[in-house]
C-alpha cells in the first residue's frame, strides 16, 4: 500500500494507475475503515485488484485499437456505373 498523495496530481495519477474501486479500497484500508485481507475471511480485495488489472488491460487494448483505426484509412468502393 502506498502513502497518502501529497498533491492533487499525485492523487489523480494513483487513480489512473488502478481502478477507482481498487483505489477507494486501498484508501479505506489505509485510513482504518476496512480491515486488511489478513483480518477477514472473504476479502473482496483480490477481486477488486483483478478487476483493476482487467480494466487496465482493456484500456490498453482500446488505445491500441484506436491507433490502428486512425492509422488505417478506410477505402471507399467505387460507384457502379450503369452502362
Amino acid at each position: 500500500m502506498s502513502e497518502q498523495p501529497r498533491t492533487r496530481q499525485e492523487l489523480y495519477d494513483r487513480i489512473r494507475q488502478t481502478s477507482k474501486q481498487e483505489f477507494i479500497l486501498e484508501e479505506m484500508i489505509r485510513l482504518g475503515f476496512w480491515a486488511t485481507s489478513a483480518q477477514i475471511a472473504e476479502d473482496p480485495t483480490n477481486e477488486l485488484k483483478r478487476l483493476g488489472e482487467i480494466t487496465r488491460e482493456l484500456q490498453q487494448l482500446r488505445q491500441t485499437n484506436a491507433r490502428f483505426t486512425q492509422a488505417t484509412p478506410r477505402r471507399v468502393a467505387p460507384k457502379a456505373t450503369g452502362n
